[in-house]
């Protein structure tokens, strides 16, 4: 019989990441703002500003697909969690 482990922590970290990297990603356009000084010149500027502008549409697509990841990494987690419970549950009580 194959043993399943599942690293909690793991799944944890990659849900934390997600939220962060989400976070970030939706924080990217009100920094295009603020950030415009540190780019100097304004052909620098003018192209960051572009490119911030025409990479919204993918930006928010690949936000939600992060998004869902750090969930499903959560409800995985969450669900084995309660299978390990009922499992160990039944194993205290032993043989029906």
């Amino acid at each position: 019989m194959a043993n399943l482990k599942v690293d909690f922590a793991i799944l944890e970290s990659i849900r934390r990441s997600a939220a962060q990297i989400t976070a970030e990603f939706e924080d990217l356009n009100e920094r295009r703002e603020t950030d415009a000084v540190i780019w100097g010149g304004y052909q620098v500027r003018s192209a960051m500003d572009d490119f911030a502008s025409n990479w919204h549409i993918h930006r928010e697509a690949l936000s939600e697909q992060i998004r869902t990841l750090g969930e499903k990494c959560s409800g995985v987690a969450e669900t084995f969690r309660a299978v390990e419970q009922v499992l160990s549950q039944a194993a205290q009580q032993g043989p029906s």
